[in-house]
Parts: C-alpha cells; structure tokens; sequence
C-alpha cells in the first residue's frame, strides 16, 4: 500500500522498519510495547499501515492481526491497536484521511487474498457483505445504462440508433455479469490457494 496524506507518506510496515527507532519516536506510548504489539502481528501474518513524515519518522500506525474465525474455516483481520503522534500539527484530519484509505485498502483485502473478514472496532465485514454490495451496484449501473441508451435512441429520433444501442446496453450487462461471474470463480481459487500457503 502507498500514497500521501497532506505530505505524510502511507507504508506497510515490515520487521525491518518496526525495528528502526524512527517507528516509535514520534508515536504516544511506550516504544517497546508498540514495537511488540506490531511484531506479534506480522507474526500472525497480519499487517501493520502507517504514515511517515518527511523525515521517516512514523505519525500513525494501525495494527492488524490475523486469527481464525470462529467457525475455524477461514481467517480474519482483527483490529488490535492504533498508535500516533500528538506532536503532529492537524493530526484528526489526517488519521481521519488514513482511516478512509485503509478501510479501502481492506476492503481489496477481502476479495483479492485468502481473508475472509475484517473486524475493526465491534463491525464485522466479510467477503460475502461487500460481493452483494457490489452486485446491487452493478445491475443499479446495467439499469441507468439501459436507461440512457434509450435515452439517447429517442433523442437522436431514429429507432434503428435506438435498437443498436439497447443491444449494446444488453451486451454490456451480459458481458460484465459473465466477467464477475469468473472474477468470483478467479477469486476464490486464489483465496483457497492462499489458505494452503498458510
């Protein structure tokens, strides 16, 4: 993961940097139980995010990590611990701004790898809630481009424009509904995978 936040740069953090002093100089809290606490959750297979200033030192990191479900099928990302920097000028906007980028981040998390929920401060998202949020996007998006197709047909006044784009409208529902069909199949042979190299 990478990107900025008003000058802050965003990194996944691994043993390596949670080990250099410039981890924890500017975190709130004590050096050594933020170093332990991001290191059991590498150990886990879990991930640390954080923004560096322009002098590498870390202002924000959450940490991750993962365990079981319940059941014991799949795995899930739990949200363990947030540390930052209260020296940092404008310090809210700017973990509020990381906030929305993580949450995306992990939401790619959950169809694109073998983690099969998130858990972060009481809400639990699994991979089935954000598939059918992305299905009722998409047949909400084949039904407005049906709809302008037809739109534009009438408007041109010519009912031949009007059926070419109406078959085009259709062919496109189709083909998209066939892409997310395999993209799922694809997705979920790389998930099962992902489960064996654990």
């Amino acid at each position: 993961m990478f990107g900025t936040i008003t000058g802050n740069e965003i990194f996944t953090a691994s043993k390596r940097r949670i080990n250099k002093p410039e981890f924890t100089s500017r975190l709130t809290g004590d050096a050594d139980e933020i170093r332990q606490t991001a290191l059991a959750c590498l150990a886990s297979h879990g991930v640390v995010y954080g923004l560096k200033n322009k002098q590498k030192e870390c202002v924000c990191a959450y940490c991750f990590e993962k365990v079981p479900e319940p059941e014991g099928k799949h795995k899930r990302l739990v949200f363990r611990a947030k540390y930052r920097s209260e020296g940092t000028e404008d310090i809210d906007n700017i973990e509020a701004e990381f906030v929305k980028v993580l949450r995306a981040e992990l939401k790619d998390m959950l169809l694109f790898t073998g983690v099969h929920s998130i858990e972060w401060e009481g809400e639990v998202v699994t991979a089935e809630d954000l598939e059918k949020e992305m299905e009722s996007k998409f047949s909400t998006e084949n039904i407005l481009f049906l709809i302008f197709g037809v739109m534009i047909g009438r408007s041109i006044d010519n009912l031949a424009v009007c059926l070419c784009l109406i078959a085009l409208a259709l062919g496109v529902m189709f083909c998209r509904d066939k892409f997310s069909f395999t993209f799922g199949t694809k997705k979920k042979e790389n998930a099962d995978s992902y489960k064996e190299k654990i």
